[in-house]
């Protein structure tokens, strides 16, 4: 049965549950590469981060290539060759000069160099040839399917096919990771291969080395295709003035290598600029406006290549204020509340109240109509700035005053976790100082000035503390000095402290000028505790010593942050009662016995196990024949007493104890009346397949009988069904009755040639049989009463759903049927004389 007849009969049913519905387009998978390790990477189409993906794949396989031990000879070339996209050139040694009559030893030595030469150049030849057919599938593994057919377009795609050529196929895949068409027109690709080089920029959430990579990657598309990256006229006449200077000639008597070796200088210098220009603001403004400060006094210290670049922007050291984008004491905040990443600096006006953190439609201290009257004066153009801002009350004022007034002074932490270098205090050496994150209050402040504090009594759970630090010493214990320093870094500055205390057995860093008690989350976690946290419910920590603290969450300046009052320590530290288990256990027995007599008693129950656990009587036996078995240190005596001390043997009872003895099986059968088979001998079956969680049931019904089967079909080809049929046929043939026709639907027109025993009558296009359409939907509501009532319905594996299946045909079959032609016996006694009996059958649910 070829592959058209198997799709014809493939399912129309859905995935959902016990619908019979169209087929759902199913979940494309995202393709795996078979390369053990790299399976992840991917060369792809059609995603934003295509270019920079291509780099990585690329550097990947040629690190794979040249570190797995995989490829024997050649490995050198191709890593070479796949890392610069340049395919290694083998130039053949000069033929040696003929041989004279006699050859000097200067002579024989030369035409045996010459001869190393000449093996050598072959075998390079053979190992390149070799390994760049290996490396071509190996790259061509690492594809996505779309990304293949998409090669197959190209026109050079059956020239690099035939060669094996890996650094035109990975030209290629350049080429589409950057959009490169050829059915566009010529000019067009390269206009878009331009602009996407000229106007791209590095965004906040790129690494610098990715976006290195990315830059770079754009910058040879240009060239791939003809183009010039960073080509400039006056600054290549200026470098060609600087080569010919240089060589000691006029520009016009330079050669055409010196020329073109002035013309990589002077692109390598414009890239250099252009990636100093376009990289990120917030990160390098410092570095860019030192640039131009040095500039202006004629110090020319912009980078020459992309390398120094790149270098330079990963090495500059910038004051902690960050760049020319940020304000300069980093105290000014668009956003209530304390947290840790940087605000937006992004300023808005709203028209409605006066803040500068949010528009007029996003306002929540002025009602909708007041909006709506905003937004239709604004489209009217006679909105003047300003004029409904009295209609914000005095008391939203107030309060919006008071929380300007305290998020004066406040310092955000920038440094990330990733940044910062952290070190556990037991490791680190006398006096050496480790770094730390939290909140403290600027440098800059003067003492005069109000101090802002989110809570003396309230401790903070925080995610991204790196340490334990208390603000407030009342509420820690045994202060003393250290001989380590922590410094906390914020954007403010930083802190150095060595003064450390307890509080509930836990260390903490004293933090006098910090605005907030924190309770590190990371440093509870490697301690040992472990924190539950659900939506909607408290924060817990249970410590490793069973101490439960549930914490409350703020409302104030810190809103939603869990806490603990640390005022009423009562109210949140609970001790997790201890479980406890009985053993029951013979101490009891030996009441009465003397120390000997345990002693003896112990070594003759050893004695038995060493004996491979005989019957007590028999060791009893032994232990009075003193000529069976010599010198044992115990007497029949002893073996009484171990069995009052621990009772019987417990090894003889756990390997002796047989099962309980099943009960004999009778079949009972039932005696059918002799017209009833006269009358249902010809046997008329309706068949469908069912799917039930998307697994196919071949489900039948007679009719007049009533008897259903189902019959979990793996595959729905054509010999399979044929076989779920025939096993039908002999059920009914068992049971006295011939089966001649089956009633079907269109899709089993392949089954008609399959039997000869069976007559396949289907039906019509568009039209079902409409007996085992009802029958379907009757077995499918029984088996949704069954799970109704389980409690792990929405994880059923699909074993459990086929034999779900099984148990609701089962006992459909053995309960009268109301349609059937016999109100006395039920299909399953019709068909096979046999009842379920409930003692088997019914003895718990499903």
């Amino acid at each position: 049965m070829g592959e058209e007849q198997e799709r014809k009969i493939d399912p129309r049913g859905g995935k959902k549950f016990y619908r019979r519905k169209a087929a759902a387009t199913p979940k494309k998978e995202k393709y795996k590469a078979p390369t053990p390790g790299l399976e992840e990477l991917v060369f792809t189409i059609g995603t934003a981060e295509d270019a920079t993906n291509f780099t990585k794949v690329k550097d990947a396989l040629a690190e794979y290539i040249g570190g797995s031990g995989k490829y024997k000879y050649g490995t050198e070339y191709a890593v070479n060759a796949v890392n610069d996209l340049v395919e290694p050139t083998f130039v053949e040694p000069a033929d040696p000069p003929a041989r004279s009559a006699n050859p000097t030893i200067a002579d024989e030595k030369a035409r045996m160099r010459w001869d190393d030469e000449f093996k050598q150049y072959l075998a390079d030849e053979r190992a390149w040839k070799d390994i760049k057919a290996k490396i071509y599938q190996l790259i061509l593994q690492h594809c996505d399917p779309a990304l293949k057919e998409k090669l197959k377009t190209a026109s050079t795609y059956e020239a690099v096919k035939r060669d094996n050529d890996i650094v035109r196929l990975l030209e290629l895949i350049r080429g589409f990771a950057h959009d490169h068409d050829e059915v566009k027109q010529g000019t067009m690709a390269f206009v878009e291969h331009d602009l996407r080089l000229y106007l791209s920029y590095q965004k906040p959430n790129i690494p610098l080395d990715d976006f290195v990579k990315q830059f770079r990657a754009r910058k040879d598309v240009v060239n791939t295709f003809g183009g010039r990256a960073g080509y400039h006229p006056a600054l290549y006449r200026k470098y060609l003035d600087q080569v010919a200077t240089a060589a000691g000639k006029q520009v016009s008597a330079l050669t055409q290598d010196e020329k073109q070796h002035a013309m990589d200088l002077s692109c390598e210098d414009y890239l250099a600029c252009l990636l100093i220009r376009i990289s990120n603001d917030e990160k390098y403004g410092s570095v860019k406006k030192g640039l131009d400060n040095m500039n202006l006094f004629q110090q020319d210290t912009y980078p020459k290549t992309i390398e120094e670049a790149h270098r330079y922007l990963q090495n500059y050291k910038s004051d902690s204020r960050g760049g020319d984008n940020r304000n300069r004491g980093g105290t000014t905040h668009n956003h209530q509340g304390v947290a840790f990443p940087e605000p937006s600096q992004r300023k808005f006006d709203c028209h409605g109240c006066g803040a500068d953190d949010h528009m007029v439609r996003d306002c929540t201290k002025i009602s909708k109509d007041q909006k709506k009257k905003i937004l239709e004066s604004m489209r009217a153009g006679n909105f003047r700035k300003g004029q409904f801002h009295s209609e914000v009350t005095a008391e939203q004022q107030n309060e919006k005053d008071e929380v300007d007034e305290c998020l004066e002074g406040v310092a955000n932490v920038s440094v990330t976790l990733e940044e910062a270098s952290i070190e556990s205090a037991e490791g680190a050496e006398d006096y050496d100082v480790f770094d730390g994150v939290g909140f403290i209050v600027p440098s800059g402040s003067t003492s005069s000035s109000k101090r802002l504090s989110c809570g003396e009594h309230k401790l903070f759970l925080d995610s991204c503390a790196t340490n334990h630090t208390m603000c407030t010493e009342k509420y820690l214990k045994r202060l003393h000095l250290t001989k380590v320093y922590l410094r906390q870094n914020c954007n403010a500055g930083s802190k150095l402290t060595n003064k450390q205390g307890y509080w509930n057995g836990i260390p903490f860093w004293v933090n006098d000028t910090g605005i907030a008690n924190l309770l590190s989350l990371p440093k509870l976690e490697k301690s040992g505790w472990l924190i539950r946290y659900k939506t909607g419910n408290k924060w817990e920590a249970l410590s490793p010593h069973g101490q439960l603290l549930t914490f409350k969450k703020d409302t104030g300046l810190c809103n939603g942050m869990p806490y603990l009052d640390m005022s009423d320590p009562k109210a949140f530290i609970k001790k997790v009662p201890e479980d406890f288990v009985f053993v029951e256990t013979v101490r009891k027995n030996m009441e009465g016995f003397t120390r000997e007599e345990v002693m003896q008693a112990t070594k003759a129950r050893d004695a038995m196990a060493m004996m491979a656990h005989p019957p007590m009587d028999k060791m009893k036996h032994m232990v009075s024949r003193t000529n069976l078995i010599k010198n044992i240190p115990f007497t029949e005596t002893d073996l009484n007493n171990s069995e009052l001390l621990f009772g019987r043997d417990r090894g003889a009872i756990r390997g002796k104890t047989v099962r309980k003895r099943p009960g004999k099986v009778r079949p009972e059968y039932v005696s059918v009346p002799l017209q009833l088979y006269e009358k249902l001998r010809d046997v008329t079956l309706c068949a469908d397949v069912m799917f039930v969680n998307g697994l196919p049931f071949f489900v039948t019904v007679s009719r007049g009988i009533k008897l259903y089967t189902a019959e979990f079909t793996p595959s729905r080809t054509v010999e399979m069904l044929t076989s779920k049929l025939l096993k039908v046929v002999r059920i009914y043939r068992r049971g006295g009755f011939l089966v001649r026709t089956a009633l079907m639907d269109m899709e089993f027109k392949p089954l008609v040639d399959q039997s000869d025993d069976v007559n396949i009558n289907t039906t019509s296009a568009r039209e079902h049989v409409g007996d085992i359409e009802r029958g379907v939907r009757f077995i499918e509501e029984r088996a949704r009463s069954t799970i109704s009532e389980l409690p792990y319905k929405h994880c059923m594996p699909d074993v459990f759903v086929i034999h779900l299946v099984y148990f609701v045909v089962m006992w459909i079959n053995a309960f009268i049927s109301d349609s059937g032609v016999s109100q006395v016996y039920s299909p399953k006694e019709i068909v096979t004389g046999m009842t379920l009996c409930p003692e088997f059958s019914a003895r718990t649910p499903l």
